[in-house]
């Protein structure tokens, strides 16, 4: 049986306690939040054993055998160094962090410490994922020539979307689902990317319009909104026919 402990207390923290309920070979042992109060409210309603009112107190703890990181994603780094630098494996909600020198800073922390370090990102996990793999390879559709996507949600009025200080915006909390969908099956190989951004009056991004040209001429598009729900549709186009994934991510 393993220890689970949470750190940062919404609503997908919530959704992760749940899960985490219903398995039987992991425990959740650990909750914690800036607020005390919080999270002993969060372990009566979700049955864990330890309530803390810091995130350093739960990663001092030598019960927990993991933790799975659920703050706004400004502060991921921050406590992925420090998760690790306690001896604690970890599993980070997206984004994994809010740039590129974070994340290959906290990545080759884990590889000098030998923690395990990886993104909650929940798409990669589905058993649709190796029916898509499957399908592909079977050459029903033929050659790929282009991958259309899509997600939107009406999320604006939300702190962790239009605060600049949280790293809002469509990007960090959406767009990272469309990219995580091409480069599954596409691979990293990009030649060239464009993009258009349409801002909120907080500054941060509130639609986006992304393109990735890869290096065999494969072309990605995807459109992202955080205040108006879009399909969730992803489509692989290929030269015999084409495959509609519904609710991709």
């Amino acid at each position: 049986m393993k220890n689970i402990g949470i750190l940062g207390l919404g609503n997908i923290a919530k959704n992760m306690a749940r899960t985490v309920n219903l398995m039987d070979d992991v425990d959740l042992y650990a909750v914690a939040s800036r607020s005390i109060e919080k999270a002993e409210n969060f372990k009566e309603e979700y049955f864990a054993q330890v309530a803390y009112g810091s995130y350093l107190e739960l990663l001092q703890d030598e019960k927990v055998d993991l933790v799975y990181i659920a703050t706004p994603h400004s502060h991921h780094a921050d406590l992925i160094e420090l998760a690790i630098n306690n001896n604690k494996p970890v599993l980070c909600e997206k984004a994994f962090t809010t740039n590129l020198e974070q994340a290959k800073k906290v990545i080759a922390l884990s590889h000098e410490k030998n923690v395990f370090l990886a993104e909650a990102i929940w798409t990669r996990y589905l058993p649709s994922r190796s029916m898509i793999d499957q399908i592909l390879e079977s050459g029903v559709i033929g050659n790929i020539s282009l991958v259309d996507s899509n997600l939107g949600y009406n999320v604006a009025d939300k702190e962790r979307i239009y605060k600049k200080e949280l790293a809002g915006g469509a990007l960090l909390d959406l767009t990272v689902y469309p990219i995580n969908f091409t480069c599954m099956f596409l691979g990293s190989d990009i030649q060239k990317i464009n993009s258009t951004v349409i801002k909120m009056t907080s500054g941060v991004d509130g639609i986006e319009n992304v393109n990735f040209v890869y290096d065999n001429g494969i072309l990605a598009t995807f459109n992202t909104i955080v205040y108006s729900r879009l399909s969730r549709r992803g489509t692989i186009y290929g030269s015999k026919g084409y495959l509609e994934i519904d609710r991709k991510s």
